[in-house]
Parts: structure tokens; C-alpha cells; sequence
């Protein structure tokens, strides 16, 4: 009876810890995801900067 209860017990920590890790592995996958988010909406903008500073450098050739 006694092996039973540690066997139990430990069976809880097991799956303790199993449900911890899936928690934190979650945690990760979604600041990854608004990491990848952050990324993306920043190389757009860098692309729009990017055609505006194109478009500013045309104006100055065309003025001259």
C-alpha cells in the first residue's frame, strides 16, 4: 500500500510538471508570435519610409 501512495504521488508530479511545461511552451509560442507581428508591422513601415524618402530624393533631382 505504501509503494501505491508514493507511486500516486509521484504520478502527480509527473503530470504537474507535464502541464507546467505545456503552459510555458505556450507562453513562448505566443510571444513568438507577437515577436513575428512586431516584425512584420516594422518592415512595413520601414518599406512605406523607404518609398517616401525614393519619392523625396525624385523631387530634388526633378527641382535642380
Amino acid at each position: 500500500m505504501h509503494a501505491f501512495i508514493y507511486e500516486s504521488g509521484s504520478l502527480i508530479w509527473i503530470l504537474l510538471l507535464v502541464v507546467i511545461s505545456i503552459i510555458l511552451q505556450l507562453l513562448l509560442l505566443r510571444w513568438a508570435m507577437r515577436v513575428n507581428d512586431m516584425i512584420f508591422y516594422l518592415d512595413k513601415i520601414n518599406e512605406k519610409l523607404f518609398h517616401l524618402l525614393e519619392e523625396k530624393k525624385k523631387e530634388n533631382k526633378e527641382d535642380k
